[in-house]
């Protein structure tokens, strides 16, 4: 009998032995094993700590709050009415969700922010509450003047409109050119000019300001949703996420 050997000797068989290339291979494969569970470790590990400054009370601070131009002042919270009847507001009065933006016009984060407000209104409806708050900064020499005209448009119910298009020409707020803005939108040129000239609305946006300092609010753009302070321009997931979750503990 001939033994195994010989046989696959003279049928050119060749023995099963692992080559460096298929060892090669099994680390490569184990190695983006490694990366892909450490950056999914990481990535929880972030979305836990969020949730856990959420659950505390604790401002989400992201990335451009680092960069926006803030009050330096050392001041004491206060309890203050943050969703108020007077101000600009969308969605419905009676949702148990409430939106609250501390703004101002020449910020240029807040133009940042404005679409993505815009689309979580369109996208939430009548399930929450948003409400527009004057914050117009001391270094911002344009931006209280652009306030108060865009209350003056509410007055005709042009606010939004208004709104929209002194974000959108950011670098021309003269009064000179709030009036061009309030011309383009076939106001009534006599009542809104009366307005603007006489600081009807002087006094409004001052006691937005107020209340921003006496909530804490030290830049802008502030956000409040049912009084968990987001500061800085933020992601419309990152807004949502807060949303949905103050809508998940109502449910």
């Amino acid at each position: 009998m001939t033994d195994r050997r010989t046989q696959d000797q003279f049928s050119g068989a060749k023995p099963n032995v692992p080559t460096a290339a298929t060892g090669q291979g099994g680390l490569l494969v184990i190695f983006l094993a490694v990366i892909i569970l450490f950056m999914a470790s990481f990535w929880a590990a972030s979305i836990i700590i969020k949730v856990q400054k959420i659950n505390q009370g604790e401002p989400i601070a992201q990335g451009d709050a680092s960069k926006l131009e803030n009050i330096d002042l050392d001041l004491p919270k206060t309890k203050v009415t943050l969703v108020t009847e007077d101000d600009p507001s969308a969605g419905s009065p009676a949702a148990k969700v409430h939106l609250v933006e501390f703004s101002d016009f020449q910020c240029q984060f807040c133009k940042r922010s404005y679409p993505i407000v815009e689309a979580i209104i369109k996208e939430y409806g009548q399930q929450i509450h948003f409400v527009y708050r004057d914050f117009p900064l001391p270094s911002h020499i344009y931006a209280r003047k652009a306030a108060e005209a865009a209350e003056c448009a509410q007055e005709q119910g042009a606010f939004w409109p208004m709104h929209n298009l002194i974000f959108d020409n950011q670098e021309e707020l003269k009064v000179s050119d709030l009036k061009k803005y309030a011309q383009r939108l076939n106001l009534d040129m006599a009542k809104f000019n009366n307005c603007l000239d006489s600081g009807n609305y002087t006094a409004e946006v001052e006691a937005d300001y107020k209340d921003g300092l006496a909530a804490g609010v030290r830049g802008t753009p502030t956000f409040f949703i049912n009084g968990q302070m987001i500061f800085g321009s933020v992601s419309q997931a990152e807004m949502t996420s807060v949303i949905d979750r103050e809508l998940y503990k109502i449910n």
